[in-house]
């Protein structure tokens, strides 16, 4: 019994830091898509730049919570 306990804790923890890390992709991976879209809002909805909107989108995105995360290791 014990054994299949530790097992299963064990399991769960792994699955429950798998759905987080998925979840915080599909959380970046949505703020990019509205990025991308308010740069195609700016940039006066002219077709044929997805693809660079979404790279800029991306960096911009990266480098915010890059920031972001250096200012709360800062305040450690």
């Amino acid at each position: 019994m014990h054994f299949f306990k530790s097992t299963y804790t064990l399991t769960f923890t792994v699955m429950n830091n798998e759905l987080k890390r998925r979840f915080k992709v599909q959380e970046l991976h949505e703020e990019i898509k509205i990025a991308a879209y308010e740069l195609y809002e700016q940039r006066g909805m002219a077709h044929g730049y997805d693809l660079n909107d979404w790279l800029q989108a991306e960096r911009m995105v990266i480098e915010k919570k890059t920031k972001k995360q250096q200012i709360k290791e800062k305040r450690r």
